[in-house]
């Protein structure tokens, strides 16, 4: 029969060297994962990350040693500490994925230290910072560059920062929600600040440390239903249309051109149906 129950009285009398045991094993084999991660080109953050969270020992343990200790291979004072020390890492596993996150998030910069913000955004004033460089982030990047205004834009998409910052773009590597990135991107002397964040968390801490860190500055959010609208205005966002809404408007418009009437006309209409549309969401 392959099993075997853990004997408190055992654990109790050998707890120090168990716990010494555990924590020897989870060092090593986390050190081990580590540095493999590392010799295949994986990032600091997710090495120790991984590491951290697989440092625990596998059930498959339970199986080896029952079957050792029935087998006589080994002694039951062995196997019953073997068995407990294997346990006890298994059920460290939740603390594990919270340390992994926490170190992860810690070595980050280290993987980004290329993309992080440099002094230079510290000369800029009058500028726009843009949270989050996605295809919104990116259109309103465009259009203010064809107005030669200045821009600061933040993400946390590695990829996407890399390729920006190769075309030269002021464009980050950051948590556009924290209020101590935002300091760093020049939030002190910004003229606006335009979120669109796709995690409508992260976009709802944005808007309230770009607020508090510049009361007087304008913020502008997309927001993605009538429900995340309504949280980004109670934090002081001026203008957060749904973008379903703001698409809907921007078809409508095209369809108005279309059909012959003067641009001056589709503007003031997209304006109202926009105005009615706000009153509506009590916006």
């Amino acid at each position: 029969t392959v099993g075997m129950s853990i004997d408190l009285v055992f654990v109790w009398q050998h707890l120090f060297t168990i716990l010494a045991t555990v924590l020897a094993i989870l060092t090593l084999k986390a050190g081990v994962l580590y540095f493999a991660s590392r010799l295949f080109g994986v990032g600091f953050s997710a090495s120790a990350e991984a590491a951290i969270l697989l440092a625990q020992a596998g059930e498959f343990g339970f199986v080896v040693v029952s079957l050792a200790r029935n087998d006589g291979l080994m002694g039951p004072e062995i196997a019953q500490f073997v068995f407990v020390v294997i346990g006890v890492t298994m059920v460290a596993t939740p603390m594990l994925a919270r340390l992994g996150g926490w170190v992860g998030k810690r070595l980050d910069p280290y993987d980004h230290k290329g993309h992080m913000i440099t002094d230079q955004v510290q000369e800029l004033t009058d500028h726009v910072i843009i949270g989050g460089f996605g295809r919104v982030g990116q259109t309103v990047a465009r259009m203010l560059e064809d107005q030669n205004l200045p821009f600061v834009a933040l993400d946390q998409d590695a990829i996407t920062v890399g390729k920006q910052r190769r075309a030269g773009r002021f464009v980050f590597y950051g948590d556009a929600g924290r209020p101590e990135i935002l300091d760093r991107a020049g939030a002190e002397h910004a003229r606006a600040f335009v979120v669109t964040l796709d995690d409508p968390a992260t976009a709802e801490r944005m808007v309230k440390a770009a607020r508090l860190k510049r009361p007087d500055a304008i913020v502008y959010a997309r927001a993605r239903d009538t429900a995340h609208a309504k949280a980004l205005a109670r934090l002081g966002a001026v203008s957060a249309i749904p973008e379903t809404v703001e698409g809907s408007l921007q078809l409508a418009g095209e369809v108005l051109m279309a059909l012959g009437l003067p641009d001056d006309v589709v503007v003031r209409q997209i304006d109202e149906e926009r105005a009615r549309e706000r009153m509506e969401m009590g916006l």
